[in-house]
C-alpha cells in the first residue's frame, strides 16, 4: 500500500504523459510513412460518400 501511495507522484504522471506522447507520434510517423509508401492517405474518411455511408 505504501509504494502505490509513494508511487503517485506529478513526476510519474508527468513522465508517463511524455511516454505515450512519444510513442503515439511514433506510431503515427511509421503509418504515415507506410501510407507514402503505398500511395494511400492516413485520413479513413478520405473517398466516402454520406449517402452511401460506404468508402469508395
Amino acid at each position: 500500500m505504501a509504494q502505490a501511495v509513494l508511487f503517485e507522484t506529478e513526476e510519474k504522471f508527468a513522465r508517463m504523459d511524455a511516454f505515450l506522447s512519444k510513442r503515439e507520434a511514433k506510431k503515427a510517423k511509421k503509418a504515415a510513412e507506410s501510407a507514402a509508401q503505398t500511395g494511400r492517405t492516413t485520413d479513413r474518411t478520405a473517398g466516402t460518400d454520406p449517402e452511401k455511408g460506404d468508402i469508395a
